[in-house]
């Protein structure tokens, strides 16, 4: 049994440093719209990451998995692989996209530091 898995999630999906509040008041402006529009969307992450840790990912009632480290994974896991991505650039793409991320880019380094966090969880440190 995990003792703290919320702390796990949030070094799994990492908030942005505070933005500078140095310039001119209209990028101050447009820096902290983007900085709260993606602090939102990282905390959804990690709220919905959670709920799949908590029983509503696939197979998380299993013994092996219920509120264990490899179920921390496993939740990472089936967020990356399984949530839909953005609409831009229409379905094909976005399908290539998602799949390519998955595999190497920022769904993948998510992946990484899921397994990371699980090490350590453990108690066993690379």
């Amino acid at each position: 049994m995990i003792k703290e898995p919320k702390n796990g999630f949030e070094n799994v999906y990492r908030l942005s440093p505070t933005p500078s509040t140095d310039g001119p008041p209209e990028v101050v402006a447009r820096r902290l719209k983007r900085y709260d529009e993606e602090s939102s969307r990282v905390k959804r992450l990690r709220s919905a990451a959670f709920a799949l840790f908590n029983g509503a990912g696939t197979g998380m009632i299993h013994p092996a998995t219920d509120h264990t480290v490899w179920g921390f994974v496993q939740a990472v896991t089936e967020m990356e692989d399984c949530r839909r991505g953005s609409p831009i650039g229409g379905e094909t793409f976005g399908r290539t996209r998602d799949s390519e991320s998955t595999l190497f880019g920022s769904r993948a380094r998510a992946k990484e530091r899921a397994m990371a966090e699980a090490l350590t969880m453990a108690g066993i440190v690379m």
